[in-house]
C-alpha cells in the first residue's frame, strides 16, 4: 500500500503545496479499501470481518 502511493506521489512530481495536497488525493484514492485492510492486518492491528 505505501509503495504504491509513495510511486504514485514521485510519477506527480508535486513542486508546491497546492499540488502536494492535490498529488496526496490522488495517490490515496487508487488505494483500494481492501489494501488498507491488509495493511492494518499485516500490523496485527484489528479490522473488521465481512
Amino acid at each position: 500500500m505505501w509503495g504504491k502511493i509513495k510511486n504514485r506521489l514521485g510519477s506527480l512530481a508535486a513542486r508546491s503545496q497546492q499540488e502536494l495536497s492535490e498529488a496526496l488525493t490522488q495517490a490515496f484514492e487508487e488505494v483500494s479499501p481492501d489494501e488498507v485492510i491488509g495493511w492494518f492486518s499485516s500490523c496485527y492491528i484489528a479490522t473488521p470481518q465481512s
